[in-house]
């Protein structure tokens, strides 16, 4: 197209003077007694209607004809002495072919320019309509980079905590309430908090961890001196300032501004988790669901690093895998399931079978698996044929779970007797299931 354009007629007016002054220049040089070349056939003068029309079209065309028309009349006119009505009627078949051949050349130029036109007028729209798109483009490049942006920090802080919590897991029962108190100035930037238990026969509290300053959270701590605490005691569940705001008139020097019990698999409190400082920006109630998650999680470890083998057994020759007895398993998947109902945190059950007409044994199928899991998951036992085994993968999605899933079909095709047969596999993704009852019911 950029070679076409410098082809392209530039003025009509230039060109029909150029070619006029030439063909009247030539007609007074070579025949200055025949004016308009009357007396030549064809005349010379259709050049200017036929080089118009065919240039710039019928209308240019029609015009120069016109145009020609006059300038022969005039010239035999001038020189004859005659009106320039006698001298257009003594050549009537003349002018009317100026006419004819302006239109013609300029029908030509139509018929020949047709697609090239109709190429010209689509390509203008195109160019228009990519304007059009490349703004729109920019527009979504921006919003996409804003929407981003905004996922990137509203996920911020759940993006690790798969990871956090099972973290937890290798902390010795001393050494966990700080590393409790630690994953949340990490996760929430909480700057001041305490963890406390319960001293026996008496209503106070004693301070285990401390993080940030221990202004308002002494040693010893009453629950008189904040009804927070209060409230949290009484109902076993988390309270926060704002929630008692909602309730009752402003306290005095409430300095308490979360309080949670971390609980037992019998909701019983084993301790609890006390909050006076976080950035007021982060106090949302998106941000007390969280530390709500996290202290559940902690409640769990705490039970079980005090001690509590009446929720599981040890498997034979592994002293550090256990298996868990169903209803505290039913009780995890409900801290799991809370975690995905709050945060869409999604986590899943394997459930594993032998091969059919495997021989395998109970004891041997769970040392075998067990090999693969983690620190962080929970094991348990069907009330199902025997062998099986079902692994709760808390806060793991499709690809961790694929990944656990190759690792344990590896180390049972490294011990399993028969290398052809093929470990028997059965997922359940807590997206996929509309509620807790119906989860429940599945692993019946």
């Amino acid at each position: 197209m950029a070679r076409l354009d410098k082809f392209r007629p530039r003025s009509v007016l230039i060109d029909a003077l150029v070619i006029t002054i030439g063909v009247v220049g030539a007609n007074w040089i070579i025949a200055s007694s025949d004016p308009g070349w009357i007396q030549l056939n064809p005349s010379p003068y259709l050049l200017l209607p036929i080089l118009i029309g065919a240039r710039y079209g019928f209308t240019p065309g029609v015009v120069a004809g016109i145009a020609a028309g006059l300038i022969v009349a005039i010239q035999h006119a001038y020189v004859g002495s005659i009106s320039l009505r006698s001298s257009l009627a003594e050549s009537v078949y003349l002018h009317t072919s100026f006419l004819f051949f302006g239109g013609i050349a300029g029908e030509l130029y139509g018929w020949l320019h047709r697609e090239r036109t109709q190429s010209e007028v689509q390509l203008d729209k195109l160019q228009t309509s990519a304007k059009h798109m490349d703004a729109e483009l920019r527009y979504l490049r921006t919003m996409k980079d804003d929407y981003d942006q905004a996922v990137a920090a509203s996920g911020g802080q759940i993006s690790t905590l798969d990871t956090e919590l099972r973290r937890l897991h290798t902390y010795s029962a001393e050494d966990l309430p700080d590393a409790v108190l630690q994953l949340l100035k990490r996760q929430i930037r909480v700057a001041d908090a305490a963890i406390y238990t319960p001293i026996d026969d008496t209503p106070l509290l004693m301070r285990q961890s401390l993080l940030g300053d221990d202004a308002h959270l002494p040693e010893e701590f009453s629950p008189q001196q904040s009804q927070v605490v209060q409230l949290a005691i009484e109902h076993k569940s988390l309270v926060t300032l704002p929630q008692l705001l909602q309730r009752t008139e402003p306290p005095e020097k409430e300095n308490i501004l979360l309080a949670l019990p971390l609980k037992t698999s019998g909701n019983q409190p084993l301790a609890y988790l006390l909050i006076t400082g976080i950035p007021f920006i982060s106090f949302t109630q998106q941000t007390a669901d969280l530390i709500a998650l996290i202290g559940n999680w902690a409640g769990e470890l705490l039970e079980l690093s005090d001690g509590a083998g009446n929720n599981y057994r040890i498997v034979q020759g592994h002293q550090t895998q256990r298996i868990y007895f169903y209803p505290h398993f039913s009780h995890v998947v409900r801290l799991a399931y809370s975690a995905y109902s709050h945060h869409h945190l999604s986590s899943t059950i394997v459930i594993f079978t032998p091969p059919d007409g495997s021989a395998m044994t109970q004891e041997n199928f769970e040392q075998t698996l067990l090999k693969a899991v983690r620190s962080g998951d929970f094991a348990t036992t069907l009330n199902q044929p025997s062998p099986n085994l079902a692994v709760l993968l808390p806060l793991v999605g499709q690809r961790g779970t694929e990944i656990f899933i190759t690792r344990c079909r590896m180390f049972f095709a490294e011990n399993n007797v028969s290398p052809n047969a093929e470990l028997q596999v059965r997922t359940i993704q807590f997206s996929q299931q509309k509620n807790l009852p119906q989860l429940l019911q599945t692993l019946e």
